[in-house]
């Protein structure tokens, strides 16, 4: 779990809200192959924010298989405070980067947008070509517009 206790406070005349964009982008390594567990996960632990005037989740995504097939699908979701939950699959099917779109009214299972408390990305056995691989994950940000 990363922790994001230092995220920028959101201006309303903001378009959007950048909860990660670094130089070296997250790795998330995955291996199903027995004994390890059939599911590999990053999440995010957020201080209860506020998405209710968000239309959109944006993220850079990046395969890389350490053998074989690249194709992958990596599931996005969201919690909130009251611990309703709801996710997303995005396909990854190449090593290159790509930007990835996802409107937050798609996720049904959330009825209030106005305390998420946790994003994960995570990686399951049954729904990869290959045992092995890795995704990298980056910039990371919320914004007001569906088309820009």
């Amino acid at each position: 779990y990363y922790k994001n206790n230092a995220l920028p406070k959101l201006n309303p005349t903001q378009e959007s809200l950048a909860i990660m964009h670094v130089a070296y982008p997250l790795k998330l390594k995955y291996n199903f192959n027995w004994p390890y567990p059939d599911i590999k996960k990053i999440s995010f632990d957020l201080p209860s924010m506020n998405l209710q005037n968000f239309q959109k989740l944006e993220v850079m995504l990046k395969g890389s298989q350490l053998k074989g097939d690249l194709s992958r699908n990596i599931k996005v979701e969201f919690e909130n405070r009251h611990r309703e939950k709801d996710a997303k699959y995005i396909s990854i099917p190449n090593d290159n980067w790509s930007e990835y779109s996802i409107a937050l009214n798609s996720f049904k299972g959330i009825s209030d947008w106005s305390s998420i408390t946790r994003l994960s990305f995570v990686i399951e056995k049954w729904n990869t070509a290959n045992n092995e691989g890795v995704v990298y994950i980056n910039e990371i940000k919320f914004s007001k517009k569906l088309n820009h």
